[in-house]
């Protein structure tokens, strides 16, 4: 899947190795990322996919959440380049809904920031 191929480019953000699919453990060290594909577009004609995928960043400080999410973006947005037999033509940033706090999440809450990115491909 072109997301696992993408996570090569995230592996230097202050995450780290902490990038997980769909939801993050019950005890993880912050900051961390999560991913999902949000939609599994693609062309009906010719060998392109462009799926929309979220990465959030999580954090148990606002700050911490935000310079993860701009490390996220610092790497992806516009990205071109071959990954994992992966031709990436382009990752685009897709508006997203901003700064986001979950209440439930333990004494002090967690803040979190979703961000989707369409990545326009060809499989090689």
């Amino acid at each position: 899947m072109v997301e696992k191929a993408i996570l090569t480019l995230l592996t230097d953000t202050s995450a780290g190795q902490r990038i997980y699919p769909l939801v993050l453990p019950f005890k993880v060290a912050f900051p961390a990322l999560t991913y999902q594909r949000i939609s599994n577009m693609g062309h009906h004609d010719i060998n392109v996919s462009y799926p929309r995928v979220q990465f959030t960043a999580w954090s148990d400080k606002l700050i911490t959440a935000r310079q993860l999410a701009g490390e996220v973006e610092d790497r992806l947005r516009r990205y071109k380049g071959v990954i994992d037999g992966y031709r990436i033509k382009q990752i685009v940033k897709i508006p997203s809904p901003g700064d986001l706090f979950d209440r439930e999440a333990g004494d002090a809450g967690m803040f979190y920031i979703p961000v989707d990115y369409q990545i326009i491909y060809e499989k090689e």
